[in-house]
């Protein structure tokens, strides 16, 4: 059983974990860059998500007390939608992948909006992340700008 929950500082190194295997998938990483790359995640999550005022909020995906996925998210403001949820991350452990995980992480960012009144949420999309773009395409993302490196995409609450 899945069980989506707000991120602990106890997650910091599974979702460190989870941002070097993005990393690894996508970019290659050699041993050094990974445990360079390993200790920047750990100090940059801590510091924006268990400060006293956290700037990202995370929420993980739990299956048998071990951390299955995550989505982080910020708030922000756009001039037509007046609120907005900005989604950087969403990961899912390879073994996850291909279930409901990501759509149970991204119903419950969708939720909270609704009950805080954000009228958007925005992605941003790693170039060569297709299955991502799929992803958010499949619950209805539309493409606001895009680049051979990024897609920015967003869903209207």
């Amino acid at each position: 059983m899945i069980k989506i929950r707000r991120a602990r500082i106890n997650d910091v190194e599974s979702l460190a974990d989870l941002l070097i295997s993005f990393h690894k998938y996508f970019q290659g990483l050699d041993h050094e860059s990974h445990r360079i790359m390993r200790a920047k995640i750990t100090d940059e999550i801590t510091r924006l998500s268990f400060a006293g005022r956290p700037l990202l909020y995370i929420f993980v995906a739990e299956s048998d007390g071990h951390v299955a996925g995550a989505v982080s998210f910020y708030n922000g403001w756009t001039t037509d939608a007046s609120t907005m949820y900005h989604i950087p991350y969403l990961f899912l452990r390879p073994e996850f992948r291909g279930g409901r995980i990501a759509f149970a992480l991204l119903r419950h960012v969708r939720d909270l909006a609704r009950k805080t009144n954000v009228k958007r949420i925005c992605f941003s999309v790693y170039g060569k992340n297709a299955p991502a773009r799929k992803l958010y395409e499949h619950i209805g993302a539309k493409y606001w700008a895009t680049a051979e490196d990024e897609h920015f995409m967003f869903y209207d609450v």
